[in-house]
């Protein structure tokens, strides 16, 4: 009854595929909505509210100069039509995964730390941010 059989999120180094880090979907922390929120920086930018008991992974950003993320979806249900495999080449994939499809923020330290420990304020304090760097603030 699964939509997926596993799903994860992995930084690795790009021209290698060299892993760094990964959290599966049985390791992941959900806040009471059932959302999951990654957070990923160098080890030395690691906010303090980072941590599991706020519902947040932390994974490091690796030593690689040609890094990346992965999200992976792993042999899904064929009923499960928001799965990335059911994105079609060129079309946005919100248009096929809608609410599945995850939400990026960029972020500094400090607007994480201020932010308090509900993962939900961090990711909107943080999408905050990401936004008025969009319309040239900041």
């Amino acid at each position: 009854d699964e939509q997926l059989r596993y799903w994860s999120v992995c930084q690795n180094d790009l021209p290698t595929q060299r892993y760094v880090g990964c959290v599966a979907d049985y390791q992941a922390h959900l806040d009471e909505q059932g959302y999951f929120t990654m957070m990923v920086s160098d080890a030395a930018d690691r906010p303090t509210n980072a941590v599991a008991e706020n519902a947040i992974d932390w994974m490091p950003w690796g030593p690689y100069v040609d890094a990346l993320l992965i999200y992976r979806h792993m042999l899904p249900d064929t009923r499960f039509e928001q799965a990335i495999h059911n994105v079609p080449q060129g079309t946005p994939p919100i248009e096929v995964m809608g609410g599945y499809l995850p939400q990026p923020a960029y972020c500094l330290r400090e607007i994480v730390e201020s932010a308090g420990p509900r993962a939900a304020d961090i990711f909107a304090a943080c999408r905050a941010y990401t936004e008025s760097l969009s319309r040239g603030g900041l």
